[in-house]
């Protein structure tokens, strides 16, 4: 073999061994890509099976001690980790079965926010927070059907004493608009306000 021909020979021979060695990195790289990929499909596969038993077991439990609304409950089982699409089946299937029912948070909701002594601004604020449709608060409120005027007048004998201010004793401008401005951050109107103001100054 002339000097040539073994030099050739040798870079041959090298290249091959380069082009080996990449190949089998480049399919080591592949498979473990794929090896990858595959563990990816086996989480979601599980995340599709288990939830749903998961998701269903905690709608109970919690509607098991109270009421609640679909987006309290969405935002309860999103904190456990559900996934949305369990959510909305699993709701839907609580709902069907009665054990979930809006109407009867907004009820709930309604009278907790009459013992607390607040008014129906306050009400309708919550029930937007929960994203209670317009048709079932304005259902709770006739069945309830409050006397926000005495709501009111409660709240702010709880809050002052007695209902009524001794003629010797008037209110200052400070002190009146202190005590609207309460009764209005307990959701009151100002018809409300006036009445009671009215009442306890007569």
């Amino acid at each position: 073999m002339s000097p040539f021909e073994r030099r050739h020979s040798s870079r041959t021979a090298s290249f091959r061994r380069q082009t080996q060695g990449s190949t089998t990195s480049v399919v080591d790289d592949s498979m473990t890509a794929l090896d990858q990929e595959a563990t990816v499909l086996v989480g979601e596969r599980a995340a599709l099976q288990t939830p749903a038993i998961n998701v269903r077991q905690v709608i109970l439990d919690l509607l098991s001690r109270r009421d609640h609304s679909k987006r309290e409950l969405t935002q309860k089982l999103r904190q456990r980790g559900a996934l949305d699409a369990h959510i909305e089946l699993e709701l839907a299937w609580a709902e069907q079965q009665g054990y979930l029912c809006e109407m009867r948070f907004a009820q709930m909701l309604l009278r907790t926010v009459l013992q607390k002594g607040y008014g129906l601004a306050y009400y309708r604020q919550l029930c937007q927070q929960h994203q209670l449709d317009n048709t079932l608060i304005q259902q709770s409120l006739a069945e309830e059907e409050p006397d926000w005027f005495a709501a009111a007048q409660q709240v702010y004998q709880k809050k002052y004493g007695a209902a009524k201010v001794s003629a010797a004793v008037e209110l200052d401008f400070k002190e009146r608009q202190k005590r609207m401005a309460f009764l209005q951050r307990r959701g009151f109107s100002s018809e409300q306000i006036r009445y009671v103001m009215q009442h306890s100054e007569d």
